[in-house]
């Protein structure tokens, strides 16, 4: 037995989601694990969605270079997030990492990364929020990874809340409101961006559409969840 294996004995692991001791092995206690849905192997590059479901060409989403989720968002999953951004339960944004973290890992093996850049949000959500989920989630990824992070896009303007929308209103929303900081920034880099939930994708496009716009050399996206077909 060696030492890691011995402290899991006297100091056991808990479940970073709901605190029970977890399986030496384990990530998650039982309970976790099965109240979350994953998204397969199988999915959509450019929306995320599985296969059977993929949304690219119906008008309601926005079709990406390259993107992936981790979860379904719905269930327990979503309470989870809603937890996270909303309720100041800024713990969690290390299991989610290390999801995205090894989604990333599956997926996008072949790229090579020059840096990790995050969705921003308002000066006015800030305030309200004290702290913005995305980055949260993006410094993690960073750590894990080894990937320098780069605070480079900003909201250039008040927008009406997303999760407030529907999917027609959101594609328009977000029209010219994000920009980057310093246009030199990524000039000739491999960018990935990071984001807690994509559903339209509206948010991701801004933000891929500025970094492209300053050069980028190809820009990758990773989220937490994606919605059921359903919600569209």
């Amino acid at each position: 037995m060696n030492f890691r294996s011995l402290l899991r004995i006297f100091f056991p692991e808990k479940c970073p989601f709901c605190g029970e001791i977890i399986p030496i092995g384990e990530k998650y206690c039982t309970e976790c694990s099965g109240g979350k849905s994953r998204i397969s192997d199988d999915f959509c590059p450019h929306c995320a969605q599985e296969q059977s479901s993929c949304l690219c060409g119906s008008g309601k989403t926005v079709c990406l270079p390259h993107v992936a989720a981790v979860y379904v968002y719905g269930g327990q999953i979503k309470e989870l997030i809603a937890d996270f951004k909303f309720k100041g339960k800024t713990h969690l944004a290390r299991a989610f990492g290390r999801d995205m973290c090894d989604r990333v890992a599956q997926v996008f093996a072949d790229a090579d990364f020059d840096c990790l850049c995050f969705v921003p949000i308002s000066e006015k959500t800030m305030e309200e929020r004290g702290y913005n989920q995305t980055r949260l989630l993006a410094e993690e990824i960073a750590k894990r990874l080894l990937i320098p992070l780069e605070d480079n896009l900003v909201k250039i303007r008040e927008t009406a809340k997303q999760h407030k929308l529907s999917a027609k209103e959101r594609l328009t929303n977000l029209t010219d409101s994000i920009a980057l900081k310093d246009q030199g920034s990524v000039a000739g880099k491999t960018v990935l961006l990071c984001d807690d939930i994509k559903t339209t994708g509206a948010t991701l496009g801004e933000c891929v559409t500025a970094l492209m716009q300053g050069g980028a050399k190809d820009v990758y996206c990773i989220c937490l969840a994606a919605p059921a077909l359903e919600e569209f």
